[in-house]
């Protein structure tokens, strides 16, 4: 029967509004031959790192993990239950009831965020995109297990977040199409006694980038080159108001991330025939930051 996705379990945070799941197993098979053949003699398990990754429209949930630094720390479980289950269908009907659900689960982990987007032209809302990178207790015992017949917790929807403003050293960047963040977490993995899984996972390093495309090439000009932002640079994530459009920018229910310390440049400038150009302003940020419960000025 098919299946489709579900609300995720991470580290005992539900993360709802999935929009895509993806399981990797990422191993490897090594092929043993004697001497000179051709053929493999045998095959063995060869080095693996399962990853899941997600998109989700649950900003604000996600981003609140780890007392608000999910974005740069991610969120390291040990001992703790996570669990990413796949719904499945019923036919001539809905969804199948009772326990009925195939789950992967595992109780140690690292997950991280891997990017945030939003676009004035995508009527779906804003997604963040998400992964998580499961480890071993010895490097010998594989981290993930598979499981079906689960039941399933009623799904969650919780706000939904449109494209807002964008500030670079307070200044609004004006007619913003899109912008895109990327914390740039690089991660090293590290395994143990000659097993095949990572029993360690570290944050190796962080190049953070924030993107802005704009209608106004104006806002460009200044930038073509490098230059030295001294300042913040501010995108907002607008609340979404049900059954009506937005919440008011003066209230205080709206999300931001802050870039600090940032190298601006121009990046894309282009047009083509009658159609509006567009300009990608870039700055690689030193650190980012979130806030939840802000007004957008």
């Amino acid at each position: 029967m098919a299946h489709t996705v579900h609300d995720i379990n991470i580290g005992g945070n539900t993360i709802g509004q999935i929009s895509n799941i993806s399981a990797v197993d990422g191993g490897s098979v090594v092929l043993a031959r004697a001497s000179g053949e051709v053929d493999a003699a045998a095959q063995y398990a060869g080095n693996t790192e399962e990853v899941t990754s997600f998109t989700t429209g649950d900003l604000e949930t996600l981003l609140a993990l780890n007392t608000n630094t999910f974005l740069t720390a991610g969120l390291c479980m040990v001992a703790t239950a996570s669990e990413v289950p796949w719904r499945k269908r019923a036919d001539c009907a809905t969804f199948a009831s009772g326990a009925s659900h195939p789950f992967v689960s595992g109780s140690n982990a690292l997950a991280i965020l891997t990017g945030l987007s939003a676009s004035a032209e995508d009527e779906n809302g804003a997604t963040a995109q998400a992964e998580i990178h499961w480890k071993s207790t010895d490097s010998l015992t594989a981290p993930l297990t598979g499981s079906t017949g689960n039941t399933l917790s009623a799904a969650a929807y919780v706000n939904g977040w449109g494209i807002g403003k964008a500030f670079v050293n307070s200044v609004e960047v004006s007619e913003l199409q899109s912008f895109s963040v990327n914390p740039g977490i690089q991660l090293l993995k590290k395994r143990q006694g000659g097993g095949i899984w990572p029993t360690q996972i570290y944050i190796e390093r962080r190049a953070p980038t924030i993107e802005l495309v704009t209608e106004n090439i104006d806002a460009a000009m200044t930038r073509v080159g490098y230059l030295t932002a001294g300042g913040n640079i501010d995108v907002y994530f607008r609340k979404r108001a049900n059954q009506a459009t937005f919440v008011a920018d003066a209230t205080a229910e709206h999300l931001r991330i802050r870039g600090t310390d940032g190298l601006q440049r121009a990046g894309a400038i282009s047009a083509a025939d009658n159609g509006n150009g567009t300009a990608t302003i870039s700055i690689a940020a030193t650190a980012l930051s979130f806030a939840g419960s802000l007004a957008i000025p």
